[in-house]
């Protein structure tokens, strides 16, 4: 590992080398590489965890570029997941990185997730979420989710063999999430910031050790700059 990359995290007080290597030996599985997979993998690459899977089957779009910074006009039409993984792993050479070009099922889950210690979700489809919590249910990991609805978003860690069940807290309804981008609209710092909080919370857990039942659900909206927790 080359520390000098690190310094500036490192120099925290609650950081240090202790939690600088045992995010290296942390794996991370992100579920979607659009407009909140591309800063997540972008802010966990550059912050030292040491593998990550990017899971997605979707090809690239003009309209998916004004948000997703993986991605330029040049990439229209190719797998996500291919090109971030050059990007990436051209950037950040100290994270092992996998792309896998496959939409999360049902039915790959659990197969796709069980080598890691932490999941998090960058999908924008509600199916993917129960799909997601079922998978670490079975596998006794935490996994932090993310909804976006126009200037509101929501952040919160799961575990549901702890107890905390996304199927549980939302059921078989969509929340807040629902509906695509396409069809709410989307500014580019809305995906941006709520991946920043999944992001900030997975160092913690993975690099720090704290509880993934530590953390509130948070709920905010952008635009009144109001923010409130929904559940301890």
């Amino acid at each position: 590992m080359n520390f000098e990359y690190f310094q500036r995290q490192m120099a925290l007080p609650d950081w240090g080398v202790q939690a600088q290597m045992d995010l290296q030996n942390k794996s991370v599985a992100i579920v979607g590489m659009g407009g909140l997979g591309s800063w997540i993998a972008l802010s966990l690459g550059g912050c030292g965890v040491g593998k990550i899977n990017l899971i997605d089957g979707d090809r690239i779009s003009i309209s998916n570029l004004h948000r997703q910074p993986l991605f330029g006009p040049n990439h229209v039409n190719e797998l996500k997941t291919t090109v971030a993984l050059g990007r990436l792993s051209e950037q950040f050479p100290h994270t092992q990185w996998e792309a896998i070009p496959e939409f999360l099922t049902s039915e790959n889950a659990v197969s796709l997730f069980n080598t890691h210690d932490l999941v998090i979700d960058g999908s924008d489809d509600y199916n993917v979420r129960l799909w997601i919590d079922d998978a670490c249910k079975a596998l006794g990991i935490p996994w932090i989710f993310a909804g976006i609805f126009q200037s509101e978003i929501q952040v919160g860690v799961f575990h549901p063999i702890e107890g905390r069940s996304f199927r549980q807290w939302f059921g078989e309804k969509e929340g807040l999430e629902g509906g695509s981008c396409q069809i709410q609209g989307v500014l580019p710092p809305i995906p941006a910031m709520a991946a920043q909080m999944q992001v900030a919370i997975a160092l913690q857990i993975l690099g720090q050790g704290k509880s993934p039942l530590s953390y509130p659900f948070i709920h905010g909206n952008l635009q009144s700059f109001q923010f409130q927790t929904l559940f301890p």
